[in-house]
């Protein structure tokens, strides 16, 4: 619960956001980096986090993106979904 007891804050969103993707696809929170957050007027963190996934064959890094949605008031993980980039 965040400070003022009013649900989750958005540090504490984005750390929930981090341990689902370790919980559900074995990616460890150091490895994923935020790259956006925002409260929706209905009360969810949208957050965007990245990880890398490797090499492709041209040398180049793979970077995934996930969108994990988080009631604001719970902290409790709605979705994750792909973010096409």
């Amino acid at each position: 619960m965040a400070e003022n007891g009013e649900g989750v804050n958005a540090r504490e969103a984005v750390s929930k956001a981090k341990d689902y993707l370790k919980e559900m696809l074995g990616i460890y929170p150091n490895d994923a980096k935020l790259e956006e957050i925002e409260l929706s007027d209905d009360g969810i963190w949208i957050i965007t986090l990245s990880y890398k996934e490797g090499v492709a064959f041209s040398g180049i890094d793979v970077i995934k993106y996930k969108i994990i949605e988080i009631e604001a008031d719970t902290g409790e993980v709605i979705s994750m979904k792909i973010r096409k980039v």
